[in-house]
């Protein structure tokens, strides 16, 4: 990776934060593979890979229940972009959303490439 410039970092849970890291994976108590040491700040991380069970086309997502991305991505800083990454049939018009749902800056499928007006900065 070094002719990209670029490493690529792995999420954590622990506790109710995600915290990441580049080194060793190793499985999880659910058998997901995690780094092993946490040794990347939140800060020096410029781009978001977010999952989900599925988007709307204005970036919210349904997750997974825990709320780790929503709290990420309500606290991005300015170099940060928070990318969507989805299968074209896992994209609605809108889902049902709460007041703590963050959408992400941008959505990309096989098929497209969605930029939420709602979240999309120039």
């Amino acid at each position: 990776m070094d002719k990209l410039n670029c490493r690529f970092c792995f999420p954590k849970v622990c506790g109710r934060k995600l915290l990441f890291g580049t080194e060793r994976l190793e499985p999880s108590a659910f058998g997901i593979m995690e780094p092993a040491v946490c040794d990347v700040a939140f800060e020096d991380i410029d781009v978001f890979v977010v999952p989900a069970l599925a988007y709307d086309t204005e970036g919210y997502r349904l997750g997974y229940g825990g709320g780790y991305y929503d709290g990420l991505i309500a606290k991005r800083l300015p170099h940060q972009l928070f990318l969507g990454v989805a299968f074209d049939f896992q994209v609605v018009d809108k889902l049902p959303r709460d007041t703590w749902d963050v959408p992400v800056d941008v959505l990309i499928t096989e098929g497209r490439v969605i930029y939420p007006a709602s979240s999309w900065k120039i």
